[in-house]
């Protein structure tokens, strides 16, 4: 008896063992698809911003006086000066420079962007504008009249509204002492 008990026990012991690999097993592969999920996302998602955020950091690092620029809100300008957080600005020949973070530069031009910028600005500059006909300015006055006129009697009909609504109350008070 004591044989058979010893074979029926290693008979449970054997047929025990497999299953704990067998349960370590399913659960790997229960969260396998969830780590190559994240895998997945590292290479697609993540490593390409943290490259590119890179690059737009050297970029913003190595600007130097003389570069053209486009800044995050689109506006093109010409770097006066560098300082470590801050670019000193000019975004016209005529005007002052404009301090602005180095944060707020999306691109730096490349050489023949910035000529051909430069040309079309130069045309956009130099253009005149037209002047408006005297008769057209003629009209505009007697419109200007008339629009003065109306506002006046605006004006005039309120302040006789108002005096209409403070007769009442003071009737109205009389009355009631």
């Amino acid at each position: 008896m004591l044989l058979s008990t010893k074979l029926q026990m290693a008979k449970i012991l054997l047929a025990a063992e497999p299953a704990a690999p067998n349960s370590t097993q399913s659960m790997f592969m229960s969260v396998l698809p969830l780590i190559l999920l994240f895998v997945v996302m590292y290479f697609l998602l993540i490593r390409p911003q943290k490259k590119k955020q890179k690059e737009v950091e050297q970029m913003r690092s190595e600007l130097i006086p003389g570069n053209r620029i486009v800044t995050i809100g689109g506006f093109i300008g010409k770097v006066k000066k560098v300082t470590e957080n801050e670019i000193y600005v000019v975004f016209s020949e005529n005007s002052d420079h404009v301090v602005l973070r180095k944060w707020s530069v999306q691109s730096v031009l490349d050489k023949e962007e910035a000529k051909e910028i430069e040309k079309n600005s130069k045309k956009t500059l130099g253009m005149a504008v037209p002047e408006m006909p005297e008769e057209k300015v003629e009209d505009f006055s007697e419109e200007l009249a008339e629009i003065e006129a109306e506002v006046k009697a605006a004006e005039v009909k309120e302040v006789e509204i108002e005096e209409i609504k403070e007769e009442p109350a003071d009737e109205w008070k009389k009355g009631t002492e």
